[in-house]
């Protein structure tokens, strides 16, 4: 299994929201987004078009997601 396919599928779990851990070039700390369950569905589809199996971003390698935390 993907890093993709597992984070993808956390998305159909029980959790309260994620937090995700953005690496971004020109920002000398990461970025940290999160997002409530409300917000799952319309999220994990964007996650899916956007980000290849490594989680880094389709078209911009150097964004990816390093780490994730479902709550």
């Amino acid at each position: 299994m993907t890093k993709k396919e597992k984070f993808l599928r956390s998305f159909d779990e029980t959790y309260e929201g994620v937090f995700v851990e953005m690496k971004i070039p020109d920002c000398p700390e990461p970025e940290i987004i999160w997002n409530p369950k409300e917000n799952f569905a319309v999220k994990r589809e964007y996650y899916a078009k956007t980000y290849n199996k490594k989680l880094e971003m389709i078209g911009k390698p150097d964004i990816k997601i390093a780490r994730w935390t479902f709550e």
